[in-house]
């Protein structure tokens, strides 16, 4: 991402880091034992008041992220931990809460 505008690059990172949500979501509605991806736990991963709560407090979550990933030159690195973030989001909020 260089050269890109600094607006274009946290737009690409926030929305990397609801990738990371949804993933989360869709991993949560996977079967014990089976790995088998199927829309019908796409569309339950979507519709799970889980990934609602993800949302809602995604750009508490994204403040982490932004102050981990604004001084990271390597923009692989800053999508990687956008995604793990996203993926992770009860932990980064719980220890936003410590925080505090």
């Amino acid at each position: 991402m260089a050269g890109i505008d600094s607006y274009v690059r946290v737009v690409l990172l926030y929305c990397v880091m609801l990738a990371g949500t949804l993933a989360k979501a869709v991993h949560d509605f996977l079967p014990e034992g089976n790995a088998t991806f199927s829309s019908t736990v796409l569309r339950r991963a979507l519709s799970s008041p889980a990934l609602v709560r993800a949302v809602v407090v995604s750009p508490i979550v994204f403040f982490s992220v932004y102050n981990i990933t604004r001084s990271q030159p390597d923009d692989v690195v800053a999508i990687l931990l956008s995604f793990q973030n996203g993926f992770f989001w009860q932990a980064v909020l719980q220890a936003r809460r410590q925080s505090e």
